[in-house]
């Protein structure tokens, strides 16, 4: 329920507020009421009108906060093990990593055989995908499609293909970065990665 009033004084109808003092002159009633932030004095001639005002000052918001899926680190070894699988089983030798919404590494393996730049490359493009929402693929084709300007974007580093978001419910939970072999490849080891957590 959100009320709202002119009067300059009263700058939060949301807040919980409690009757100070009510009081009645000659056939006027007034009343003071009081939360934290404000004070706010309400004069009606009609004691029901400024009673029932004070009800819906007073009723109770049942409005509740939202909840939000977050990856454990069961989660985290499900996608690297798939990821792993699917990276041997085609002998593609790669880096894989693995992070949180805000993309904070969680997760990161470099397999035999792996180029060293891939152990960077992985969690670049992984934060990439985390942080944007999206697929890092979309800013390679964006700058290859000649927007060089979001080369100066901050704090992306991993605009290469090879980052997926990992989506439950419509809410971004993190991301998988992969990278090692022929960009398209890492996205399969990726996808088949968040695969594993069946969302």
């Amino acid at each position: 329920m959100e009320i709202r009033f002119k009067n300059r004084f009263f700058k939060n109808p949301k807040s919980d507020f409690k009757v100070i003092y009510p009081f009645s002159f000659l056939h006027y009633t007034s009343m003071v009421l009081e939360n934290s932030a404000n004070r706010l004095f309400y004069t009606h001639n009609n004691p029901k009108i400024l009673w029932t005002l004070t009800f819906l000052l007073f009723e109770k918001d049942n409005r509740k906060m939202k909840t939000k899926h977050v990856l454990e680190l069961a989660d985290v070894k499900k996608i690297a093990a798939a990821s792993e699988a699917e990276a041997l089983k085609n002998n593609w030798a790669v880096s894989i990593a693995i992070v949180d919404d805000g993309g904070h590494l969680m997760w990161l393996q470099r397999l035999d055989g792996a180029p060293a730049m891939s152990s960077h490359m992985a969690p670049a493009k992984a934060h990439t995908a985390a942080l944007t929402r999206k697929e890092s693929k979309i800013y390679e084709d964006m700058i290859n499609n000649g927007r060089y300007s979001f080369l100066s974007a901050p704090d992306l580093n991993g605009l290469l293909e090879g980052g997926v978001p990992i989506i439950a419910e419509g809410q971004v939970i993190g991301a998988v970065g992969v990278s090692g072999v022929k960009s398209s490849d890492d996205v399969l080891i990726a996808k088949a990665g968040i695969a594993a957590l069946g969302l």
